[in-house]
């Protein structure tokens, strides 16, 4: 299937039927409690104080970066699906490099070149398709809801640990949406996030049972500091600054187009307006959403594979 892809899924599938997937089915860790390492920040930080002075921080076994690091040494540095990821949810395959070079890219976001890219990016703004909204039969991220009481992050996402951070951060690819409630519009943005397992990287510091099982963490630039993005500077201005809760999903498991969109500082939101319909303009079509279960308005992709 040819660009715009609605799934991430579906763009995976041709990516793997060109020859561009490998399968691991060597069980591999993503997350050994049993095994803690020290997080190696000289490594990956070289000529960097560590911040951290002498704590010496600590996280769980994995082999994830390692399994990265080989596909780029190999042709074409294709995507990795580790098939059975172990200390992790044994029923979901964690894939790993899915964007190493600028060929693929560009086949996912169905430019024939930087240029194409580079031209539609500057006029992201010009072109714009309303979004359609679906029902909830027709959203497959609804297949299944977790209520609250039933919620543990621990065990219904997966936990697939990087290397350098004493931060216990899951898969990176995860999109903020955010919901302007006066003008009604969205905006997507990127980060990581993370989750309270242990305080300052240490396991003898143990979050609440609470804290572990209902809450994560992200970054977001403060007011002046190199980096700040247009949502960040939108939630200081007008939730963190007055104390106020924040309208926003957390979204795993878009295609390619989504990432490469709400990457884009270029653009500001809410004065752009909503993103929901430059992403259809830059598609070409709209993208499908529906209703969030738990904020009055704030509509999320359809076809994600996990929305919190």
């Amino acid at each position: 299937m040819p660009f715009p892809y609605r799934t991430f899924r579906e763009w995976l599938a041709e990516e793997e039927e060109a020859g561009n997937v490998l399968r691991i089915r060597t069980p591999l860790k993503a997350g050994d409690y049993n095994h803690l390492v020290d997080v190696p920040f000289q490594k990956w930080n070289p000529g960097i104080p560590d911040p951290r002075g002498l704590l010496k921080a600590q996280q769980p076994e994995t082999e994830v970066r390692a399994a990265a690091r080989y596909l780029h040494t190999l042709p074409g540095k294709p995507i990795g699906i580790i098939e059975h990821p172990i200390n992790n949810r044994p029923d979901i395959p964690v894939v790993i490099n899915p964007w190493p070079n600028l060929d693929r890219v560009l086949r996912a976001l169905g430019c024939k070149d930087k240029q194409e890219w580079m031209t539609k990016t500057a006029t992201l703004t010009e072109h714009r398709v309303k979004p359609r909204v679906v029902t909830r039969a027709q959203a497959p991220c609804k297949e299944m809801v977790i209520r609250e009481k039933e919620l543990d992050l621990r065990k219904d996402i997966p936990r697939v640990w990087v290397e350098f951070n004493k931060l216990c951060f899951t898969g990176c690819n995860g999109t903020i949406i955010s919901y302007d409630p006066v003008k009604k519009t969205h905006g997507l943005t990127k980060t990581r996030l993370a989750v309270f397992d242990w305080d300052n990287g240490d396991p003898k510091q143990m979050f609440s049972e609470d804290k572990q099982r209902y809450c994560g963490f992200t970054t977001m630039a403060r007011p002046g500091r190199p980096g700040q993005g247009n949502t960040g500077r939108y939630y200081f201005d007008n939730y963190r600054s007055k104390g106020k809760a924040w309208p926003a999903a957390f979204v795993y498991g878009l295609p390619t187009d989504y990432h490469v969109l709400a990457a884009v500082k270029a653009i500001r939101w809410p004065e752009h307006g909503d993103e929901y319909e430059i992403m259809g303009g830059f598609r070409g079509q709209p993208v499908e959403l529906v209703e969030s279960e738990t904020i009055p308005g704030l509509m999320v992709p359809a076809d994600a594979e996990w929305v919190i």
